[in-house]
């Protein structure tokens, strides 16, 4: 159901992928193999995306001091590299037109099914009838909404 709306919304084509922990990330050769392999993958989602980045970030967490220093760098490389395409290519906000709707009608369907599972053991079957008919009227009404 969620990935119907995705679909439906086109909200992926305003979503950029980060392939984090790529070492090679300066290596555009490297990069557009990687995008290469990922079209080969999966090319239904690799054309979904706007843009796929590359960054590596790697950890901080180490007593040696020359290896912070290279990591450091790679990670202030790697910022750089967001924050100009963040500047350069994503200025547009975006929001879904329907997203408060299908919000509202989202969280009224979690609320039920939450409030389903926490009576279901101390309720007659009557009630848990009733509770199972309003959780299949919630899960209807946000089904419908996506059409």
């Amino acid at each position: 159901m969620f990935r119907s709306i995705l679909d439906t919304s086109r909200i992926l084509h305003y979503t950029t992928l980060v392939r984090t922990k790529f070492p090679r990330f300066r290596d555009s050769d490297k990069c557009r193999e990687d995008r290469y392999a990922f079209c080969k993958e999966n090319e239904e989602l690799f054309v979904s995306f706007k843009k796929i980045i590359y960054v590596n970030n790697p950890t901080m967490d180490t007593d040696d001091e020359d290896e912070k220093a290279i990591h450091k760098k790679k990670r202030e490389q790697s910022r750089e590299i967001l924050l100009n395409y963040l500047r350069d290519d994503c200025q547009a906000p975006f929001k879904l037109r329907c997203w408060d709707i299908l919000s509202l009608k989202f969280h009224s369907y979690l609320g039920r099914k939450l409030e389903f599972d926490e009576k279901k053991e101390k309720i007659d079957d009557k009630d848990s009838k009733l509770l199972k008919s309003e959780l299949e009227k919630a899960k209807n009404e946000l089904e419908n909404f996506k059409k």
